[in-house]
């Protein structure tokens, strides 16, 4: 062939590209006018840019892009607004879409069976919409998928054993919707999977043992389901983990030795299953654990000592199990909380000293245990505090200066413990208190006046103590009091009138 018919040769091929490409961009400007022509008013302004006789990979519309054979390669419309249907857009025009987003609009309808014409897709969100409807099983054929979120939908049925063919998935998102029915065992052939959410659906079953073939996930939603069965143990085959969400299930047995093989995870919630035994000591691997979960439960025993090792651990929910025992002294080497629930178990021995020594605390809930004194030192300058508990213990401490000025302090309630001495005036300086609670311990001394400038106070309750003298008039400050107790007292005479202002 001579150089001549060679550039001729290309120029044809040019020409026919050029033609092709123009061809396919009028079908798929059509099929994206088509579709916004059958969106609410209001929702066709929000893509004014659309306009007829246009090429969407020539002009600007918004949320479109293109490849460079100007082909529609991505549509993005997340969050816009948008009212309208599925089922008017030709899939079919688009075989080169790569990403298709319309998460957070008001789309309704199905999902057609044709969005299965998709056949270069990698990513897919239809998430945040209210649309229902089974997902159609073309989806399960879309292979080259790395990125499924039908998250946050109205979406029913059951998940098909033909999910473990999108063998590219990274990301899979099916949360929040009323998907029912067991999760499938195909799920462990889903190997490349980063992040999986199926939280807050009715599923039932057993956790399938498959998912222990994941072992690039990082991050485990099951949460507000009905699984069932013990926790696999399996599970300690994640070691890329770092996330692991299962609470509110019906899950039960022990919590497995091989939890302590995740040592990446830094979030673990385990709360309100059914799960029994003891916390197993290989927990201490964890040394990356920040956030730890595992209240209204049925475990017992007590907490082992190699808790101490999990010194980023910041956020401990424990309440409502059977735990016994004195907290390990360990646990005096975790300085950094932020909330610590240790409620209605059979704890005993005193609480940590060093429980607020970051100047983070926020909360803390050791109430209903058997807990003795004293009040942990650190607590008096812990300016970060707005709620504690510690009623129906056996602390014994004397009250008058173990306590300073809280500035968010909301709740605190110290009843039915053995506490004496004063009450300090500075609970008058805890501006935003609405509940001080310390009936039943064993005050004594005079009711101080300045609690009339703790005003926005609704309940004080300092009944069943020894306290004496005059009931101070500067209570009649507390117009937002709603419960005043303070009866079985040895107050002398009355001067207590309560004063109200609009």
């Amino acid at each position: 062939m001579s150089e001549s018919d060679y550039t001729k040769l290309l120029a044809l091929f040019v020409c026919v590209a050029f033609f092709a490409s123009v061809a396919a961009g009028d079908s798929e400007a059509k099929a994206l006018l088509k579709w916004r022509d059958s969106f609410k008013d209001q929702s066709k302004a929000m893509l004014s840019t659309w306009k007829n006789d246009t090429n969407p990979c020539r002009q600007l519309w918004r949320g479109i892009s293109c490849d460079e054979s100007m082909s529609v390669s991505n549509i993005s419309l997340s969050n816009l607004g948008l009212q309208g249907t599925l089922s008017t857009l030709n899939f079919a025009a688009f075989s080169s879409l790569l990403h298709f987003d319309i998460s957070y609009n008001q789309f309704y309808g199905y999902i057609p069976h044709k969005i299965g014409k998709l056949s270069s897709i990698a990513m897919l969100s239809l998430s945040d919409n209210s649309i229902k409807g089974h997902i159609p099983p073309e989806i399960w054929n879309l292979t080259t998928l790395s990125h499924l979120d039908l998250s946050t939908c109205n979406l029913t049925g059951k998940i098909a054993h033909e999910i473990g063919n999108l063998r590219n998935l990274r990301l899979l998102w099916l949360g929040e919707n009323s998907l029912s029915g067991p999760i499938p065992e195909e799920i462990g052939w889903l190997s490349n999977l980063v992040d999986l959410r199926l939280g807050r659906n009715p599923l039932s079953g057993r956790i399938p043992s498959s998912i222990g073939n994941l072992t690039m996930l990082q991050v485990l939603y099951l949460y507000q389901n009905n699984l069932s069965g013990p926790i696999p143990t399996e599970l300690g085959k994640l070691y890329s983990l770092i996330n692991i969400q299962l609470y509110e299930n019906r899950l039960s047995g022990p919590i497995s030795p091989s939890i302590g093989n995740l040592t990446n995870l830094v979030r673990l919630s385990f709360s309100s299953n059914r799960l029994f035994g003891p916390i197993p000591p290989s927990i201490g691997n964890l040394i990356n654990l920040d956030d730890f979960h595992l209240r209204n439960n049925s475990l017992s025993g007590f907490i082992p000592s190699t808790i101490g090792n999990i010194t980023k651990l910041t956020v401990l929910y424990l309440d409502n199990n059977s735990f016994s025992g004195q907290l390990p002294r360990e646990m005096n080497n975790l300085t950094s909380w932020y909330n610590i629930q240790l409620s209605y178990n059979h704890f005993s021995g005193p609480l940590p000293q060093k429980i607020c020594q970051s100047g983070m605390l926020y909360a803390l809930s050791a109430n209903d245990n058997h807990f003795i004194g004293p009040i942990p030192t650190s607590l008096k300058n812990c300016s970060s505090l707005e709620r504690l508990r510690l009623d129906n213990n056996q602390i014994v401490d004397n009250i008058t200066d173990a306590f300073g000025v809280y500035p968010y302090l909301d709740y605190i309630d110290l009843s039915g413990n053995q506490l004496y001495g004063h009450l300090s005036s500075k609970w008058g300086k805890c501006q935003n208190l609405t509940r001080l609670i310390i009936h039943n311990n064993k005050l004594f001394g005079d009711i101080p006046p300045e609690i009339g400038e703790a005003t926005k106070l609704g309940l004080l309750n300092l009944s069943s103590n020894h306290f004496s003298g005059q009931i101070p008039k500067q209570l009649g400050k507390l117009i937002m009091l709603i419960e005043l107790s303070l009866s079985n007292n040895n107050f002398s005479g009355l001067d207590f009138y309560p004063t109200c202002e609009y």
